[in-house]
């Protein structure tokens, strides 16, 4: 056995997932895995409350788990937006609660690494343990923070003060420029995008219709519209339309299962592999989402999140680079189809061709795992 493989037999690492959707633990869930592959025998603990029995799904006993809540959340509306009020009250108290981090400290003693995307609190209870850690993201809370607690920059700070802590900080491409200002440039390592390739290269055969891929995110921003278009959609004879519906209720999916061109997708996995199958995606703009929809080149249409700074960001760059068209909320319903059908005809081709310009590299994994084998060397 190698000297660094007998390293990397005896390094503990802590996986501290966002609680907030499905982007962070996608993510982290990919540089877990690479680092089991390269590295079967390293200890792994994961640090997450809402997607742990996904993970658990995932890893079973490769792992170790501590079901923890990692304090960060954002609030929706029933709407499917974000509850601008209630989450600015999250960020207003979350110094208090992040406190209850410290509850870890027996439990994750004598860890060699922290990993991150992104709990600012992790990298604070890394320094009071004397263990280095490193974050992964694409936005930072601190951003997220400033824009949506605009007259004080107070909040702000304290979250940034917290990030800072983090030895090092990965950021992917297309990631908000001003990001970068908040943190010193021997803090910041770029990589490329940071995805889970597992399901790449699998046949398919292609359908005489074309197919729409209905995506809702973690945090079921768009359960309510999909909901409300459902009876619009099955009237389609142009299109066939494979819908996620881990968010949906149970009358819509029992709706979707007796419909000719509705398809339903039962989890997250399955959501995920359906986009190589798919001639087109709708969703909301995500940055996991958007992610995938470059990898495979697939032509989109997405919701925006009314007070929403990420996916305000994300639609703002992807548009700008002609790599997506955008779904208003106007748009659901009865006239979703209309939307759709304007949408292949006269703007899926230029998309295409956008998509097909641009050459962009997944394999952020890699170069993290590379950072983590530098590390122990």
């Amino acid at each position: 056995m190698s000297k660094l493989k007998e390293k990397l037999k005896n390094l503990k690492i802590a996986f501290f997932i966002s609680d907030v959707g499905y982007g962070h633990m996608v993510r982290q869930r990919s540089i877990i895995k690479k680092i089991l592959i390269k590295y079967p025998k390293t200890k792994i603990t994961i640090v997450n409350h809402n997607n742990i029995q996904i993970l658990k799904q995932t890893f079973r006993e490769q792992v170790d788990y501590v079901d923890f809540f990692n304090n960060i959340k954002i609030i929706k509306k029933k709407n499917g937006f974000l509850d601008l009020d209630k989450t600015k009250k999250v960020f207003q108290n979350w110094e208090k609660k992040s406190k209850k981090i410290n509850r870890l400290h027996k439990a994750l003693s004598g860890y060699n690494l922290f990993v991150s995307d992104f709990v600012p609190e992790a990298f604070l209870l890394a320094k009071k343990m004397n263990i280095r850690s490193i974050g992964i993201c694409h936005f930072t809370w601190s951003w997220f923070v400033k824009k949506i607690i605009k007259k004080n920059n107070f909040y702000y700070k304290r979250i940034l003060f917290f990030e800072n802590l983090a030895d090092k900080i990965f950021f992917p491409p297309l990631t908000p420029i001003k990001i970068f200002n908040d943190f010193s440039k021997n803090k910041i390592i770029k990589i490329n995008f940071v995805i889970d390739k597992k399901y790449l290269g699998k046949p398919f055969k292609k359908n005489k219709k074309k197919i729409f891929l209905i995506m809702d995110n973690g945090t079921k921003t768009l359960s309510s519209l999909i909901s409300k278009s459902l009876k619009y959609l099955s009237k389609s004879k142009k299109f066939i339309f494979y819908i996620g519906t881990s968010t949906l209720k149970k009358n819509d999916i029992k709706y979707i299962s007796k419909q000719k061109n509705l398809i339903p997708i039962s989890d997250l996995n399955s959501i995920y592999e359906q986009i190589q199958k798919a001639d087109y995606v709708i969703a909301r703009g995500g940055f996991n989402t958007l992610t995938e929809c470059l990898m495979f080149k697939k032509p989109s249409i997405l919701s925006n999140e009314k007070n929403n700074p990420e996916v305000d960001e994300n639609l703002k760059y992807f548009s700008e680079l002609g790599f997506c068209s955008k779904l208003k909320n106007n748009h659901w319903g009865k006239g979703l189809l209309k939307r759709l059908d304007f949408f292949v005809t006269h703007e899926s081709l230029n998309i295409k061709k956008n998509l097909n310009k641009k050459f962009f590299f997944f394999n952020g994994s890699d170069q993290i795992l590379k950072y983590i084998e530098q590390l122990i060397r």
